[in-house]
């Protein structure tokens, strides 16, 4: 009995020990030179769509409230925005298309006035390295314009003063003056470089690009604000086209909190225009002309087809107009997703 199972053990044994791979443990991950490396975040494969349309309105009535002038102030808004974004292995193309609008009426101009027009088209490629999916290197186009002409609109006759391109100046008064033509000043800007994503989640989602842009701004005798205050009268620049290029850096940072009901967004640009097209006169360094360009926003979903947002905007060209642009922006919106 004893030899029996002595020779049984051995047996057994050495079967263990002539068995294949495939009767090992498989619990232990091995190595294999051909697995395919995959990314921090598993991204959508195919075409991913997204249109949201939105409106916003407030109207408001004045009699004899102190500290308040009389009459009626009525805003009406529009708002599409969307997303046409295609990705599949180790490539990325991402489309977007916003158009804003904002329509104002007081009763001491007695007219609706344009508030906020924009339009903006981007396109961006990006290739995710197999070995890091995180990084690799991007191309982009953005166009960014207006939709309708631009005035600027008094309740009282104003003397303009604007300053030609030549340096003369010409006065004219008046309560309204035109300052652009509608699809002007229209920019487009083209960036090739590397992009970095080191957090990819839903929480918080950072991107850094950082590369070569070059800058067309279409505004030849276009006009813009110019005022200073310690004038009576109200100036206004001439406008003319700019072409620039140089690095350029961008931040990008966008998350959604408390179950996607509190969404926020940041993003930081700038370009320094080592190549410009600046007037012989002008002695300004690439530096004194740097494009800064940030942008912030945050919305509260208030229930499934409203919410409450804020939008913050501030943007420098020193070459286009020597002054800061700033924006705020506060609205309900209504809001139907056509395609989600």
């Amino acid at each position: 009995m004893i030899k029996v199972t002595c020779r049984t053990a051995t047996l057994a044994l050495g079967l263990l020990l002539a068995a294949p791979p495939a009767l090992a443990d498989d619990t232990k991950p091995r190595y294999n030179p051909n697995q395919k490396v995959e990314g921090l975040k598993k991204k959508h494969e195919g075409w991913k769509k997204k249109i949201d349309l939105g409106a916003s309105a407030s109207f408001t009535q004045n009699s004899n409230v102190v500290g308040s002038t009389d009459g009626t102030t009525i805003s009406l808004g529009a708002l599409i925005k969307s997303n046409f974004d295609w990705a599949r292995g180790n490539h990325e193309w991402l489309n977007a298309f916003n158009l804003g609008e904002t329509f104002t009426y007081t009763s001491s101009i007695d007219e609706f006035v344009k508030t906020t027009d924009e339009l903006s088209l981007k396109s961006a490629y990006l290739y995710h390295l197999q070995s890091l999916p995180w990084l690799g290197p991007f191309g982009e186009l953005k166009l960014k314009t207006a939709l309708f002409s631009g005035r600027d609109v008094r309740n009282k006759v104003e003397t303009y003063r604007i300053k030609q391109l030549d340096g003369t100046t010409v006065d004219v008064s008046d309560t309204s003056l035109r300052l652009t033509d509608a699809f002007a000043p229209l920019t487009l800007t083209e960036t090739i470089g590397a992009f970095a994503q080191p957090v990819d989640k839903e929480r918080i989602k950072l991107e850094v690009r950082l590369g070569v842009s070059a800058v067309q701004t279409f505004a030849d005798n276009q006009k813009a604000l110019s005022d200073d205050a310690d004038t009576d009268e109200i100036e206004i620049k001439v406008l003319e086209d700019l072409y620039q290029g140089g690095p350029a850096l961008g931040v990008f940072l966008n998350g959604q909190l408390v179950e996607k009901k509190i969404l926020y967004y940041a993003q930081f640009e700038t370009m320094l225009p080592v190549i410009n097209n600046k007037a012989e006169s002008d002695d300004r360094s690439a530096a004194e002309l740097t494009n800064i360009a940030f942008e912030a926003g945050l919305s509260v979903k208030l229930v499934s087809w409203a919410s409450l947002s804020y939008t913050f905007k501030a943007l420098r060209e020193p070459q286009l107009v020597d002054k800061w642009q700033i924006q705020n922006n506060v609205l309900v919106t209504f809001s139907y997703s056509l395609l989600d």
